[in-house]
């Protein structure tokens, strides 16, 4: 596989509230085996810890969706896979599969709900993006912003609440300058999917400072 551009992985320890939704007794297994897994990274989120007072990105993140009642945790972990058949996977276009993945751990409170004990559609939506949104970023150039312009989700299965889930993403292709193309798929870590997703992302450069 060929990386078109390194990805930039800022660590992070993990937060109290995530350390106490996925890393007790009580967790899933799933997600305290996924903790302690060395091949694993932890990966800084921005808009998890916006400075609301500083600035108003990500404030619906940062604010609404930041609460016991709704994402009560998130952790993100980046999983290299084995770079294995160079330069096999090129297409015409010149793009490349991402040779990684997010593995994103969140927990949902019944404020999210739509129907009773079930989160609703749009809350699902959001989480796949911004999970694509942080996969396509660190595969960027710094200071460069991502937005999406085709979003295409499939429901599979409804989302419990309140309840612990895991978002999958990679960047499946991008080209040498500002589209790429993203798959992002919610599971309960045992292989029950609830939710896949598939978009397009562009970059744009980052305005020179004068």
């Amino acid at each position: 596989m060929v990386f078109l551009r390194t990805p930039t992985i800022t660590s992070a320890p993990i937060s109290p509230e995530a350390k106490a939704a996925f890393g007790s007794r009580t967790s899933p297994l799933w997600c305290r085996q996924l903790l302690v897994d060395s091949r694993l990274s932890p990966v800084l989120v921005g808009w998890r810890t916006r400075d609301r007072a500083r600035t108003k990105e990500d404030s619906y993140l940062s604010g609404v969706m930041n609460d016991p009642d709704t994402i009560g945790a998130w952790h993100t972990l980046y999983r290299p896979l084995p770079d294995t058949n160079h330069n096999d996977n090129n297409d015409d276009n010149g793009t490349s599969p991402l040779a990684g993945e997010l593995l994103c751990l969140f927990s949902l409170g019944s404020g999210v709900n739509g129907h009773v004990d079930v989160a609703h559609g749009g809350v699902t939506a959001g989480i796949l993006d911004v999970a694509m949104g942080t996969a396509c970023s660190i595969f960027s150039t710094e200071g460069d912003s991502n937005f999406t312009l085709e979003l295409n989700i499939r429901f599979k299965k409804p989302l419990a609440t309140p309840g612990v889930y895991l978002c999958r993403a990679w960047l499946q292709k991008r080209t040498t300058g500002r589209k790429a193309w993203l798959q992002a798929l919610i599971e309960d870590g045992n292989g029950e999917v609830y939710a896949e997703s598939d978009a397009f992302w562009l970059d744009v450069p980052a305005k020179p400072k004068l």
